[in-house]
């Protein structure tokens, strides 16, 4: 009689050979090595139980089936959600256990998580009951003491998006996946001495497979004719500020936090040397203990919004508070110093690097189309966008 507790020595021999790589192999699709361990003993005992009935030509290629059948099942129980219009997990329902429809998977569930913490807190509410628990829309109304027209706008405003930035998580994964597979197929070892996969393999194999010519003087001259505002010296900002904080889906506190702003500015025209002490008293800013004081900005170092109006701004106290994400700002510009054009001998090597960026785009576009071709992927075409974002 048969002892079915007993293991076979070649599945422990196996599973002991190709632990570690089959943990790594788990937490690069799943994201989560804990995970990764469970399901590897889990696919072991699977495992045990089948070779005792069978004689297996390949145990290793068995294991990493069970293991990732495994971990397809336990994502799906993660991530999918009720059924409603839109649906973002849509690649869910079509994957397989193919390394293809595995990348897909992973791509909508890692998209989705990080996208639900990109929601504002009363949207993200309405989305997990919704999408997460499975309740009606007249459910989350109840609980939630709002009206459904307020909850069918939220779910609106969750969806708002989501298509075109799905399509954008799961080409960055498929690129990882596809430069991958082509690290293998070199010999190149993507683990570290934990386990972990190690991005300086991806870096070294495209230090090595793309071709990109180095730029010379004269299309470098040519450039820098064509783009000489890109190379001059910025605009620069010397700026103080009070920030009154306000979540930008909290109607009421940002009403009342522009009423106080408007107060507040009403003080500092009539007493300007209070600047201090109101930031002192009223900015939730880190820059309160220097009086409000941010030093010099130049454009980009702001929010994209409050950057937008800065860059208009007099010098002086703004008459009115400027609106961003955190809240609303009181402004005082200090100083000005304007835009001003440079030499290109000043701004060659810039010059060279931008051209030489350039060019690695280009050819690491091509690259990766060729990677495409070869490898090949289902569902979703590396290049599909008509704007050719490719690379960005």
């Amino acid at each position: 009689m048969r002892n079915n507790n007993k293991i076979p020595d070649a599945c422990l021999q196996c599973y002991v050979h190709h632990r570690q790589r089959l943990v790594a192999h788990l937490t690069r699709l799943g994201g989560c090595r804990a995970l990764a361990e469970d399901l590897a003993q889990d696919a072991w005992l699977k495992l045990a139980q089948v070779m005792p009935e069978q004689s297996l030509d390949n145990p290793k290629a068995y294991l990493f089936r069970i293991a990732t059948n495994l971990l397809r099942d336990a994502l799906r129980h993660r991530a999918l959600v009720g059924a409603g219009d839109e649906a973002p997990l849509e690649l869910i329902e079509a994957v397989q256990a193919d390394p293809c429809g595995l990348v897909e998977h992973q791509c909508a569930l890692r998209c989705v998580l990080r996208q639900l913490d990109d929601l504002p807190p009363r949207c993200r509410q309405v989305f997990e009951l919704a999408r997460l628990e499975g309740l009606s829309q007249a459910e989350i109304a109840e609980r939630l003491g709002i009206s459904v027209n307020t909850v069918i706008a939220q779910l609106a405003k969750a969806r708002q998006g989501w298509s075109a930035r799905n399509f954008q998580a799961a080409r960055a994964l498929v690129v990882r996946e596809l430069l991958r597979q082509r690290a293998e197929a070199l010999g190149l070892s993507l683990l570290d001495a934990e386990g972990r996969e190690d991005d300086r393999t991806l870096a070294s194999l495209l230090e090595r497979e793309l071709q990109v010519p180095e730029p010379d003087d004269a299309a470098c001259r040519r450039f820098f004719e064509h783009h000489r505002e890109r190379f001059a010296e910025p605009l620069l900002l010397r700026v103080r500020h009070i920030l009154l904080p306000a979540a930008p889906d909290d109607a009421r506190a940002r009403d009342a936090q522009y009423r106080l702003g408007q107060k507040l500015l009403r003080q500092l025209q009539a007493a300007p040397a209070r600047f201090t002490e109101l930031a002192q008293r009223h900015s939730a800013c880190p820059s309160k203990e220097d009086g409000g004081a941010l030093g010099w900005l130049a454009p980009g170092q702001t929010v994209p919004e409050l950057d937008r109006a800065l860059r208009h701004l007099a010098i002086g106290l703004h008459e009115r508070p400027l609106a961003s994400r955190y809240g609303w700002h009181l402004v005082s510009v200090d100083e000005r110093r304007e835009e001003r054009p440079l030499p290109y001998e000043q701004v060659a090597e810039r010059v060279r690097h931008s051209l030489r960026e350039q060019a690695t785009r280009r050819a690491l576009r091509h690259y990766l189309l060729a990677l495409e071709e070869e490898i090949g992927v289902e569902g979703l075409r590396l290049d599909a966008d008509a704007d050719g974002a490719l690379m960005r």
